[in-house]
């Protein structure tokens, strides 16, 4: 069926030109026609004396060939090298100049000069012809294969698959147009003949598997063919009439399909045609005088030591640069990753840098504005989804609605989610409004602010909704539409068109109609082409992948900068006051792993495209010449993490070449002798001291406002700790993690004993308990979120002990019940305020604060015995609770709360609301799958006077302006959040002493 379908498609060309013979080769003898004329660059020698070489020998051909210079076209093969040459020009010839070009800048110099394109029919079976543009390229090509039956069906099973092989074509038939677009108009149908034999051949050989690709490879050849019409933007170049021309090329070797292999095919043809044409081909040669300065290698450790020594060396060359008026320096980007490493470096010390290598848009913040909007768009976006779109720095939403306080709402907003685990972005609800039943209220209620920040960032992701609505598929200019909406609603629209990255965002992306996103093929096939909401994801980030972008003056060469960083081969023949090069190891510098994809072999050389040996020739023509620069520093490192790595093969290979040796590289980092510091314990106190270390009557920072069982226990643990979390309010940011641990079950389990115990009434059955104890798990269950897709996997193993847990906590409670214990309150919050002096004259007040899980009343004989019992309930570790209680003055919380629940307003003596009653007791009770069991802190009131004296003291002393050394041990230690502050692990014995 596949094969049927290519073959009436390849049909009609074939026979349009069937009689044409094959071309066997494109020009006879070519080597005689237009020989290279060699121009040395000399070990050392400066790139502008070259130059000068380079000036004077084209105006003395000019005289020997009768040619005025400003008749002549000068062909260069890159675009930063134009103002080199007009330079040299006029430093040694002066006078006229020539017309200085580079293939792309005659192209558009001689536009006028082509006719406007005949309309022609658009071919049913190949569509639209290659733009040689890749986004839009693959988009036609998935259009027209899915056209067919086939490939519809291929698509629907093998997505990946499909689109790999859509690379491939679009790859292919763009390497095929290139290397066309080198051959003389009158040729190409001869190429196009030895192209399809050559596949004809390959094809007849090869059996097995790989039909469809060697037929979906006859495809691309015909839909490379298609758009042969005459137009090219090249084909200008064959039919001028220049007096004489000039190419420049950096070595013998031209890489087929590159520019300078345009530039020969120009300068054959003007040959041919008897017109003057000289090609100089610059190449090393050996140095003019025996002190020329050598090339050095530096053999470094590890990526790290690899990037600061290159750093040092370009910073000792920028100064150098800066003193004496010089050229930049040049970082050859060979390690991207490193070369990103150095860069960041170079920007810390202030030296400004030009990137002509550009950046995906993929890595661009721009980039990120789309497509972390997409992300926060779907349904199942997660919290961190939200929180990178919002903190992407494009959200700018109007003044009246969040303006100025977008930064303070997105840390509330993030703060509230960590603290209380919300992973999903939208699982408070998508469609409906936020209500009070989601959400925690009083003290755990979302802030104000962070509530409209989230309504408001629902209300821009609305936009996108129908993207995910049931695998709905739209074209994909009404999807592009949807998102341009949504970024002009939040007000990213406008950041992105006024940035230089962003407007090639927009650009890439076809958003923007000014950039011409509504010429050529592009309106058929994006309203043609249909995609849901994850092909549209799909899309976008292949898009960005594929997009570089630079500046406009690096992509010139232009740029008044320190440092230029650029890749290897256009950095030759330029004058650079020194030449960096990092990562020149045997994995970076000469390794050429193959030519991926379909086109490689002898299949590929018989087509005259690129091959692996052309382009090993052609880069170590490039580092040849690089060598040849008078500073020249080349950086390897021993090993990649545990692989070894030696330096480039090449570095041995020009030592044979030129008979001269490397020299070693010396550090060029500056090294700095820091004397060792003692690292003591840290002792910070609330008081200021002044020179002479004695205590002043200035109180810096003052006491927490409020002291909470878990605060004081911190103090006893660890002063120090104490001061950080709850005088300084430092705290750790809570990671958002997928599934459910002890924690969110302890919280869990007091709601539902809490909602239990409001709904129950006295004297129920056991099995009526255990029903309404199930109910009340349920709806807590599904108020919290635990029954979601996202999170009811990891609730499964507390939720399958439900009834077992109902049964254990009612057996409890009925036999607690009958000694007389009846529940009275479930989280009641308690305050008691303490009045603090100090020998200083300043008096505070700081409020005793905590939460009681629960508090029973007894009274079987009248309101005048009543006793009162604290419960707190715990899921953790038993052992440990009962190791606790075993230790009354070592249980600071039961004993906290006892003190607070002998000032609760549950406890107070209506009578005699000063009375404080000492009939409390307090209990830890444990619950688990294997049972509910109390634990019991035995004479806790007396516990509760002795805590409340020694807190009242400590808080005294520390108003007083004692100090809060870091003296936690053990466990204290090992799992606390501030052990980076306090820096223990960095102590000594005799430091750590008073």
């Amino acid at each position: 069926m596949v094969e049927k379908i290519l073959t009436q498609k390849m049909w009609p060309l074939h026979r349009a030109t069937r009689d044409h013979h094959p071309m066997t080769v494109i020009v006879n003898n070519e080597n005689e026609i237009l020989a290279p004329t060699a121009w040395p660059w000399a070990q050392g020698r400066p790139a502008r004396d070259c130059w000068d070489d380079w000036a004077t020998a084209v105006a003395r051909w000019c005289v020997d060939h009768g040619v005025a210079a400003r008749d002549v076209v000068v062909l260069l093969p890159v675009g930063a090298l134009l103002p080199v040459a007009r330079q040299a020009w006029a430093r040694a010839v002066g006078g006229w100049l020539p017309q200085i070009e580079t293939v792309p800048t005659l192209a558009q110099s001689l536009a006028w000069s082509r006719g406007p394109k005949a309309p022609s029919s658009l071919n049913a079976e190949l569509g639209p012809a290659p733009t040689l543009d890749v986004v839009l390229d693959r988009l036609l090509v998935t259009r027209s294969l899915g056209a067919q039956a086939w490939g519809r069906q291929w698509m629907q099973r093998d997505r990946r698959a499909f689109e790999h092989a859509v690379a491939q074509v679009v790859e292919c038939a763009h390497l095929w147009v290139r290397v066309a677009q080198s051959c003389p108009p009158d040729q190409r149908v001869a190429y196009w003949e030895t192209c399809r034999e050559a596949l004809r051949v390959a094809h007849a050989a090869s059996a097995g598997p790989g039909a469809r690709e060697r037929l979906l490879l006859a495809w691309a050849l015909e839909w490379a063919a298609s758009s042969d019409d005459g137009h090219w933007p090249t084909d200008v170049l064959f039919g001028h009439q220049a007096r004489a021309w000039v190419g420049v090329t950096a070595g013998e070797t031209v890489v087929p399909g590159s520019e300078s292999s345009v530039m020969l095919a120009v300068l054959r043809q003007a040959a041919l045609q008897g017109v003057s044409a000289l090609w100089m081909n610059a190449e090393a040669a050996p140095a003019q005088r025996n002190d020329a300065p050598l090339p050095a290698l530096a053999r470094c450790t590890d990526f790290e030591d690899e990037a600061q020594r290159a750093t040092a060396l370009v910073l000792s060359a920028v100064q150098q640069a800066r003193a004496s008026g010089g050229d930049p320096v040049a970082l050859i980007a060979l390690d991207r990753s490193l070369v990103r490493r150095v860069r960041a470096l170079l920007e810390g010390a202030g030296a400004t840098s030009s990137d002509e290598t550009g950046w995906k848009l993929s890595t661009t913040r721009a980039g990120a504005a789309v497509t972390r909007l997409l992300a926060a768009s779907q349904p199942r976006a997660s919290t961190d989804d939200l929180l990178d779109w919002l903190k992407s720095g494009w959200v700018q939403w109007p003044e009246q609605e969040l303006g100025s306080n977008l930064d303070a709402a997105v840390a509330a907003l993030e703060t509230w989610c960590r603290r209380h685990g919300l992973l999903a972005a939208w699982g408070l609800g998508l469609a409906q409004e936020l209500s009070s039943d989601l959400l925690p209220e009083g003290r755990q209620a979302m802030p104000e602010l962070a509530r409209q920040l989230w309504a408001r960032a629902r209300q821009t992701v609305q936009l996108l909704a129908s993207l995910w609505s049931g695998g709905r598929r739209a074209p994909l200019s009404q999807l592009l539409a949807q998102v341009a909406l949504a970024l002009k609603d939040c007000g990213a629209w406008q950041t992105l068109a006024d940035d230089v990255a962003g407007a090639s965002v927009l650009q890439a992306l076809r958003m923007n109609p000014e950039a011409g996103a509504d010429a050529g093929a592009w309106p058929l096939v994006a309203s043609d082409l249909r995609m849901d909401g994850q092909g549209l994801v799909r899309w976008v980030d292949q898009v960005l992948e594929e997009s570089s972008f630079r500046l406009a003056s690096a992509a010139a060469g232009d740029a008044k900068v320190d440092v230029v960083v650029t890749p290897l081969t256009r950095a030759v023949l330029r004058p650079f006051s020194a030449v960096v090069m990092p990562g020149a190891d045997e994995g970076q510098l000469g390794a050429m792993n193959g030519i991926p994809g379909w086109l490689h072999g002898a299949v590929a050389e018989q087509m005259g495209l690129p091959g692996k040996a052309t382009m090993r020739d052609a880069q170590w023509a490039s580092f040849a010449l690089l060598m040849a620069q008078p500073s020249m520093s080349c950086l390897c490192r021993e090993a990649h993490g545990r692989e070894p790595l030696e330096p480039s093969p090449w570095f041995e290979r020009w030592s044979l070449h030129t008979g001269l040796t490397l020299r070693e590289q010396a550090d060029a980092r500056l090294w700095l002798s820091v004397p060792a510091t003692p690292v003591r314990m840290p002792r910070p106190s609330l008081r200021r001291r002044d020179e002479s270390g004695a205590l002043t009557t200035v109180l810096q920072l003052p006491l927490p406002a409020q002291i909470t069982a878990t605060s004081y226990e911190a103090m006893r643990q660890c002063p120090y700790r104490f001061f950080a979390r709850h005088v300084l309010n430092l705290r750790a940011v809570d990671e958002l993690e997928e599934g459910v641990d002890r924690s969110d079950f302890g919280v869990w389990l007091h709601a539902v004993l809490q909602r239990f115990h409001a709904q129950r009434e006295d004297g129920a059955l056991a099995t009526d308990d255990v029903g309404r104890w199930t109910e009340a798990a349920r709806e807590v269950t599904r108020q919290q979120g635990l029954d979601r897709d996202g999170r009811r996997p990891f609730f499964l193993p507390f939720a399958a002990t439900l009834e077992r847990l109902a049964e254990h906590y009612v057996r409890w409670l009925h036999r607690h019940e009958s000694e007389g214990w009846r529940f009275a309150e479930a989280e009641e919050v308690v305050q008691w305020p303490m009045a603090l002096s100090s020998d200083l004259g300043e008096d505070t007040t700081v409020t005793l604060h905590g939460q009681l899980d629960r508090l029973d009343r007894f009274a079987p004989r009248g309101a005048d015995d009543t006793a009162w019992t604290v419960i707190d309930y715990k899921t953790g570790s038993l052992d440990k609770l009962k190791q606790k209680v075993r230790q009354p003055l070592e249980d600071t919380q039961l004993a906290f709360y006892a003190a607070l629940a002998q000032h609760a307003p549950a406890t107070a003596d209506p009578g005699d609301p000063d009375r404080v009653t000492d009939a409390v007791s307090a209990l830890y009770l444990h619950m688990d799958e294997k049972g509910v069991t109390p634990v019991e802190h035995t004479h806790v009131t007396e516990s509760a006077q002795l805590l409340v004296g020694g807190v009242r003291m400590d808080l005294t002393r520390l108003l007083a302006g004692a100090t809060m050394p870091a003296l936690g041990e053990g466990t204290a230690c090992d799992y606390c959040e501030v052990r980076g502050l306090c820096r223990r692990d960095h102590w000594t014995a005799p430091e750590a002493q008073p």
